[in-house]
């Protein structure tokens, strides 16, 4: 527990000093009318340092240890023992057990692709970046990413594919995407979004969001009514990559499921939703002039909506919802900087430590409770193993 409460917290606050003055030197450079570019000195560290905590660690995240036991599999017999694996993954797979090296490498190489894919979407809005880089550690973006590494890394570079619905590039966006599918098959199913911005939405009506918020959170309360009819969702689920849990559906909905308790860490994702949405209208008015903000919103409330919806099913349905709560992060970046500069500081404060509270509860939580995923959240570093 000790060393998580260190290491959390200490690498929020290395990346949170890089990414303020990478900040405040873009905002010098602009000011002056040039544009500093991406690869740059604090860049370049905070992928370093990000992409150390991740490599580092050991068995932090769900999937830590089975990607590792394949990853090692490959470096003694040069194929993984699970034959689902997109091609992409596996090329780089195949590339680091190939060349020897240890699996700090491996696991480093692909955190800093999801820090950098985010990053990169954001290089011409750096005011965010301070906020983004104690998000990442203090929110629950780190334990997420560390666990669906291949999907994690997809979702990132979905937030940079954004850039291309808004400059209305289809054909970039459509081979982003079949390049995501390399990674993650599940990538597919972000294909037909770009058709969905054709049309601009309003979603100001704060109280009719919150409205169908309220509605998302009772349905999701009594999901075990409709859940039986999603069994026949299963061969979707395995043609996206989701074998795993198609071939568990029919377990899954002849059980039942579990209600999941209004705790401190649903309970600080949920405040900060709400909290997004109301402040959303007056957002948009101080930041008008930005394009991206518009489509963010609108993934976030997909994401938020769905994710309720379905709270008391399983990873089966919460696993492609995931692609569309990434946006949670750059919203609540939006929602930190715009109460920082147009709100009082004592409601900047007040949100800020219900936000950036996250991981002490769900390290306090995996203290007094090490079972289920809650064994995967305390930090360890390999060698120590």
């Amino acid at each position: 527990m000790l060393l998580s409460l260190i290491i959390y917290p200490l690498t929020a606050i290395i990346l949170y000093f890089l990414a303020n003055n990478l900040s405040k030197r873009d905002c010098f450079v602009r000011l002056k009318g040039g544009k500093l570019g991406f690869w740059n000195t604090e860049t370049i560290l905070s992928l370093l340092v990000f992409g150390f905590i991740a490599g580092a660690r050991y068995n932090v995240g769900v999937d830590h240890l089975s990607y590792l036991e394949e990853y090692l599999f490959i470096q003694e017999t040069g194929n993984p023992f699970r034959d689902t694996f997109e091609s992409g993954f596996l090329f780089i797979a195949k590339l680091f057990a190939g060349l020897d090296l240890h699996y700090f490498f491996f696991f480093a190489f692909w955190a800093i692709l999801q820090i950098g894919f985010i990053y990169y979407a954001l290089r011409d809005r750096r005011f965010l970046l301070p906020y983004i880089a104690l998000l990442i550690m203090l929110g629950p973006y780190f334990l997420n990413w560390m666990n669906g590494i291949r999907q994690c890394v997809v979702m990132c570079l979905f937030v940079v594919l954004i850039g291309f619905i808004v400059k209305r590039k289809f054909i970039y966006y459509a081979v982003g995407i079949l390049l995501a599918a390399l990674v993650h098959k599940s990538a597919l199913i972000l294909l037909p979004l770009y058709f969905i911005f054709y049309k601009e939405y309003k979603l100001t009506n704060r109280r009719f969001l919150l409205l169908i918020l309220c509605i998302c959170i009772i349905l999701g309360m009594f999901s075990s009514y409709w859940l039986n009819s999603l069994i026949y969702i299963d061969g979707v689920l395995s043609f996206l990559g989701y074998d795993a849990y198609a071939e568990s559906i029919y377990k899954m909905t002849s059980e039942g499921v579990l209600m999941r308790s209004f705790g401190p860490s649903r309970l600080i994702i949920l405040i900060t939703d709400i909290t997004i949405i109301w402040f959303y209208p007056d957002m948009k008015k101080y930041m008008s002039d930005d394009k991206y903000l518009p489509v963010f919103f609108f993934l976030f409330l997909l994401g938020t909506f769905l994710s309720n919806l379905f709270i008391n099913t399983s990873h089966i349905f919460l696993r492609p919802i995931e692609y569309f709560t990434i946006f949670r992060l750059p919203m609540t970046a939006y929602l930190l900087y715009y109460l920082k500069k147009d709100r009082s500081i004592w409601v900047f404060l007040f949100f800020s430590v219900i936000i950036f509270s996250y991981i002490f509860f769900s390290i306090l939580k995996a203290h007094l409770m090490p079972v289920g995923s809650n064994l995967f959240t305390l930090y360890n570093f390999f060698f120590t193993k």
